[in-house]
């Protein structure tokens, strides 16, 4: 793990980690969060709690929600999620090497670290290099290799932090993500491939600005040249933003701003309120 920045927890937020390994998806759920880690590593596979919780455990928050990423084949995880989870709803994404387990409280998605396969085009076909999709043995494959190639199918650096259940350790393969978090700066990682078929990425560029963070050159270039054809042309616009952000965020009027902000015509502007006031309304 030396090969990454990483950075421990100081002891007063210790207590946020401790927190999520207790949490359950809802009542019904078999296994808290740590056991269902300590089961899989019992396996011997690699374990990392990926996306916003590390990012929110370095900021001293509570995470919202724990994604798993972990070192195994698609075929072994849905195994694994089908013989843990037998009263839940499943959510299979192959391409994606992505299971996503419905509870009432919340969502567990789990998903495979990826391969450099995934940075690829889309379409026609995305996620898994041809041994995932026919679940070949990983066992030639460290997960150290394979983290590396993960942080590629992330979006900006201080998404791409990842939590080692085995070490406890906050890695950062991209070497940028905690310096950016520090300085609250956004920067893609993504391979560009994969971004120029991002739909959403704008949605996740305007709520990374609305929480105080400033996008260099290169996210704000993207987000003035996209933003007005993902609000005209893209249908599931309005159905995103009631996902990605909603009316309960606490940022939502910042959000807001920034979005008018940044629409380069009073159309798009327009098409915007309609959005905002639809889910106002609904809310």
């Amino acid at each position: 793990m030396t090969m990454y920045d990483h950075y421990t927890l100081p002891e007063q937020h210790q207590h946020l980690i401790r927190t999520a390994m207790t949490q359950r998806i809802d009542q019904a759920s078999p296994a808290t969060i740590g056991e269902i880690i300590a089961h899989m590593q019992s396996l011997n596979w690699s374990v990392f709690i990926s996306g916003g919780a590390p990012r929110d455990w370095v900021e001293g928050q509570q995470a919202q929600d724990i994604d798993l990423s972990v070192n195994t084949s698609f075929a072994d995880l849905y195994a694994f999620c089908l013989g843990i989870f037998q009263p839940h709803q499943l959510l299979t994404d192959p391409d994606f090497g992505l299971v996503t387990v419905l509870g009432s409280e919340y969502k567990l998605d789990i998903n495979i670290l990826r391969e450099a396969a995934f940075t690829m085009p889309v379409p026609p076909k995305v996620g898994l290099s041809q041994s995932h999709q026919h679940d070949v043995s990983q066992s030639a494959t460290t997960a150290i290799t394979r983290l590396q190639a993960d942080v590629l199918s992330r979006d900006f650096a201080v998404n791409a932090l990842y939590y080692c259940c085995d070490s406890g350790h906050i890695l950062d393969p991209s070497k940028q993500g905690l310096s950016d978090l520090k300085h609250r700066r956004l920067s893609f990682v993504m391979s560009a491939q994969r971004l120029a078929h991002d739909n959403v990425v704008c949605i996740r560029i305007l709520q990374f600005i609305a929480r105080g963070f400033e996008p260099n050159e290169e996210v704000k270039t993207l987000l003035c040249a996209r933003l007005e054809t993902a609000v005209m042309q893209q249908q599931e616009f309005q159905a995103w933003l009631a996902v990605y952000i909603g009316t309960h965020k606490a940022y939502y009027p910042q959000f807001k701003a920034c979005a008018y902000h940044y629409a380069a015509s009073q159309t798009v502007k327009n098409r915007l309120q309609h959005y905002f006031s639809n889910m106002e309304s609904e809310s």
